[in-house]
């Protein structure tokens, strides 16, 4: 059995519920847990990976909240229900929304087979992010994995919670769940707009129409404007924009990021353009409310 490098089970008022972590890990194995845990971060919370710190793939299963992903020079939003994946010896930074944070388990693996076991569920340098269909079910292992943490010599266990997870994964990979269209389902009126917000929450940083979410839905876009207005009183345009300069904002945080990088990392092509909305909508400048948080 692999040797203990770290073991925790927080009190109530900590943030870090649980986790293990393995040393002397045998990579000649199928599949190996490095480590697991269970996270509920701060408002702001960041977490910056170097390129040496591991030798084995980390899954982040974000059971609420949000947050940004900054990965392989890009930023990507991810929230809750979804799942986001970095590589051994890449370089990666998160960080948790300011307003509703994160809550999630991360998974450590390593092995001979595990590259295959990603490969399956779809999900590589180039799809970090995936939207579990069976993310409930995972879920479920994942906090059985968090309750067997207090017993280390139930790695065995820990090892066949990991195969579960990962199988779902695949499962999931395998229907192509995440870009399923959905217009062939029958829902009620509130249910349009959680999935078109959904949609909102996906892709707001992309050239995002009301028209292809309309379509994704099969009604007509003057019929989900009029929802989206009656349920969160505002239009999807309105809603798109105060969107993409909430995350403006926890970007212009990172002393990283500078005003134009924000500004395309939430959809917006011109920065000038970015700066006159962001100044009209918040009452100050990009550049002022920067500098509240880097110091040059």
């Amino acid at each position: 059995m692999d040797d203990i490098l770290d073991f925790y089970i927080s009190h109530e008022d900590d943030n870090v519920q649980s986790y293990i972590h393995f040393k002397n890990i045998r990579h000649d194995l199928d599949l190996v847990v490095v480590q697991c845990g269970h996270h509920c971060t701060l408002p702001g919370y960041g977490y910056g990976l170097g390129p040496a710190d591991r030798d084995h793939y980390l899954l982040h299963f974000v059971r609420a909240g949000k947050g940004m992903l900054h990965l392989h020079g890009e930023f990507f939003s991810v929230g809750r229900g979804q799942c986001f994946i970095i590589e051994p010896h890449e370089v990666a930074h998160y960080i948790a929304d300011a307003v509703t944070p994160w809550e999630y388990y991360w998974l450590g693996v390593t092995g001979t087979q595990v590259d295959e076991m990603l490969a399956k569920a779809a999900l590589s340098r180039g799809h970090c992010i995936t939207t579990p269909v069976h993310f409930d079910v995972i879920q479920a292992y994942l906090e059985r994995m968090a309750e067997a943490i207090p017993l280390p010599e139930n790695s065995l266990l820990l090892k066949g919670f990991a195969y579960i997870i990962l199988h779902y994964l695949a499962l999931d990979a395998g229907r192509g769940a995440p870009e399923t269209p959905v217009s062939s389902r029958r829902f009620g009126s509130e249910e349009y707009v959680h999935i078109a917000i959904s949609d909102i929450h996906r892709a707001y940083h992309t050239n995002l129409q009301v028209h292809d979410i309309a379509q994704r839905l099969g009604i007509s876009r003057s019929y989900l404007a009029t929802l989206f207005v009656r349920y969160t009183g505002r239009s999807i345009k309105e809603y798109i924009t105060d969107y993409r300069l909430e995350k403006s904002m926890l970007l212009l945080k990172d002393a990283a990021c500078t005003i134009k990088m924000a500004a395309a990392a939430v959809g917006f092509d011109d920065p000038l353009y970015f700066s006159r909305l962001f100044t009209k909508k918040k009452g100050f400048s990009p550049s002022a409310y920067r500098a509240r948080f880097v110091k040059n």
